[in-house]
């Protein structure tokens, strides 16, 4: 969004939260659910801006009027207050206010699973999605095993709707599978890294046959994570077979020209390396710094062709 745009919709957001206050202040019953909406529509703005404050104050302004508007009509309101719960999360996450965010999550989720016992069409997927931010939110506080029990119980609820409308759902369900298989290859558990992959991989496939241009990219992703595991595992014959895919999908797909160069690095190929290292350089210079450190590299650090490729790429 481009800087006039997000200050027309702030300006937008603003005007129209002072009309429905002055509105709410005659007919509360009407109005007061226009203010917190516009409240949590100026956190939604605030947190895509960086402006990390003023959407957490948004966010909690909407979340008092809804837990009021709750006490006399839950059924409307208490989804809302989910919502709100949910957002606050991931705001409190990404300002690694990470208890803070746990307590949202989980007033988010337990709101989702009681609204889901009786609307399961309209909420078990709500649920799904706070038990996968709570799954990221618990990867980042290292609790390892309340993450991947997170993630499993998001994938269960995902894939016991996928039939009943698959083009909706698939696209969620390889989101957490990947996500899953980068909490395993975190934890150095490869093998069930692989197998998370590959399930979202295989899904992947199955939908960019049918919608290429917004899946392929997501093979892409799911082929060189693979191909970064595979390196690990020292496996570097596949892991060169998904470099190889990831490049036919797209050429100048940064990190798979990296990670090549890595591959043959570890052959002790040093002219294939130096020569698919450049290839990286030349898509990004942010290469640079990592290769100097990067241990995959060792085989052509000391190499005149790597010092030159290297100094020539330094940032002037």
């Amino acid at each position: 969004m481009k800087i006039k745009d997000t200050e027309e919709s702030e300006n937008s957001y603003i005007e129209a939260l002072e009309k429905y206050k002055e509105l709410a202040e005659k007919s509360p019953e009407t109005y007061l659910s226009k203010v917190a909406d516009t409240q949590n529509n100026l956190g939604a703005l605030y947190w895509n801006l960086g402006i990390y404050e003023e959407s957490e104050n948004a966010y909690k302004e909407a979340f008092q009027i809804r837990k009021e508007l709750a006490k006399d009509n839950p059924e409307v309101y208490l989804s809302n207050i989910a919502m709100t719960q949910n957002n606050q999360g991931v705001l409190y996450s990404d300002l690694g206010k990470y208890e803070e965010a746990e307590d949202a999550y989980r007033e988010a989720l337990q709101i989702r699973k009681e609204l889901a016992k009786e609307y399961p069409k309209v909420y078990s997927l709500k649920v799904a999605d706070t038990q996968n931010n709570l799954g990221a939110l618990y990867w980042k506080m290292g609790r390892f095993e309340e993450a991947d029990n997170a993630y499993k119980e998001a994938i269960a609820i995902r894939k016991q709707v996928v039939d009943k409308n698959p083009e909706n759902n698939l696209p969620n369900v390889t989101m957490t599978q990947n996500n899953l298989g980068a909490l395993y290859y975190d934890l150095k558990r490869f093998e069930e890294a692989e197998i998370a992959y590959k399930k979202a991989l295989q899904i992947r496939k199955e939908l960019a046959t049918k919608s290429p241009e917004p899946y392929l990219p997501k093979v892409a992703d799911t082929q060189n994570n693979l191909a970064i595991l595979y390196m690990d595992m020292g496996n570097l014959e596949e892991a060169e077979k998904c470099i190889i895919e990831v490049l036919k999908i797209n050429p100048n797909y940064k990190p798979a020209w990296y990670n090549r160069a890595c591959i043959e690095s570890l052959r002790n190929n040093q002219e294939k390396s130096i020569k698919f290292l450049k290839k990286a350089l030349d898509l990004d210079k942010k290469y640079c710094n990592m290769a100097k450190t990067d241990e995959d590299l060792d085989n052509i650090r000391d190499s005149r062709e790597f010092k030159e490729l290297i100094n020539k790429s330094l940032p002037i």
